[in-house]
C-alpha cells in the first residue's frame, strides 16, 4: 500500500525536472497505481454522489414550494392593493 501512494508523487517530480519518459518516468506503474484505489474510498464517493443527489432534488422541490408561495404572496398583495385594504 505504501508504495501505491508514492508512485505519483515520484512520477510527477519526475516530470516536473524534466526527465524524458524513456529513462524515468514509467507510465505504466502511474497507470497501476491509479488503479488501485481502494474499492472502500470508491463505495463512500458513490454514497456521498448519492447523499448530494437526493439533497440537490430536495433542494430543487424546496425552490418550486418557495416560487409559488412568492407568486401567492404577490398575487395577495396586489388584490389587497386594488381592493384598497393596504
Amino acid at each position: 500500500m505504501i508504495r501505491r501512494t508514492k508512485v505519483l508523487p515520484q512520477n510527477v517530480e519526475a516530470l516536473r525536472a524534466g526527465a524524458s519518459e524513456s529513462n524515468s518516468f514509467d507510465f505504466h506503474e502511474l497507470r497501476q497505481g491509479l488503479r488501485s484505489v481502494p474499492h472502500r474510498f470508491i463505495t463512500e464517493q458513490r454514497a456521498i454522489v448519492g447523499r448530494l443527489e437526493a439533497l440537490s432534488a430536495e433542494t430543487k422541490r424546496l425552490e418550486e414550494i418557495y416560487q409559488s408561495k412568492v407568486e401567492e404572496l404577490k398575487k395577495s398583495v396586489l388584490q389587497k392593493a386594488f381592493s384598497g385594504e393596504l
